[in-house]
């Protein structure tokens, strides 16, 4: 009879230390994957564009480099502008530039321009659109391009009579 609650008293043990050894395994994991957004966190918090951690982990699962997100954030503060992360997030998803808007908002803001998030958004996402275009062979108005050569175009497939006038006034040299 004596040696029953001893054998129990040792069984709770054994379950304890096991316990507590899968508690910090698991710790041990979280603070690996915790400690790879601590720095940018950190870059972050010092430079006085906070981001949570959370945030930081929620980007990661949503396929957005947070580097990108938080260095461009600290960029536009220290610059003056105020630029939430999910705003960053939305454009960088939508296929954008983050930086080159950022440059464009603090060029334009130091050159008291009034240049806010919605417009620097949308002329970077149509000027890329405008680049897939001409990569893709066609202009801004449909017209499919063999080759452009300093400014002047070679060829196009429809005919250039009545074009001419508008290509001259977008720049391009004479047909």
């Amino acid at each position: 009879m004596h040696t029953t609650p001893l054998l129990a008293a040792d069984a709770l043990t054994v379950f304890g230390i096991v316990g507590l050894g899968v508690v910090a395994v698991i710790g041990l994991i979280l603070l690996i994957m915790i400690s790879q957004y601590l720095q940018l966190w950190l870059q972050a918090f010092l430079s006085g564009a906070r981001v949570s951690l959370l945030d930081l982990i929620m980007m990661r699962l949503r396929k957005v480099p947070p580097s990108v997100i938080v260095l461009n954030r600290i960029t536009a503060k220290k610059a003056g502008l105020e630029v939430p992360t999910n705003l960053l997030e939305a454009h960088f998803m939508a296929g954008g530039r983050i930086d080159r808007v950022i440059r464009a908002m603090i060029a334009a803001d130091k050159a008291k321009i009034d240049l806010g998030w919605d417009r620097a958004t949308s002329i970077d996402l149509a000027g890329q659109r405008a680049c897939r275009e001409r990569l893709q062979g066609r202009d801004q108005f449909g017209w499919r391009l063999r080759a452009l050569h300093r400014r002047r175009l070679v060829a196009v497939e429809q005919d250039p009579k009545p074009l001419a006038g508008l290509l001259a006034s977008q720049g391009f040299g004479p047909v």
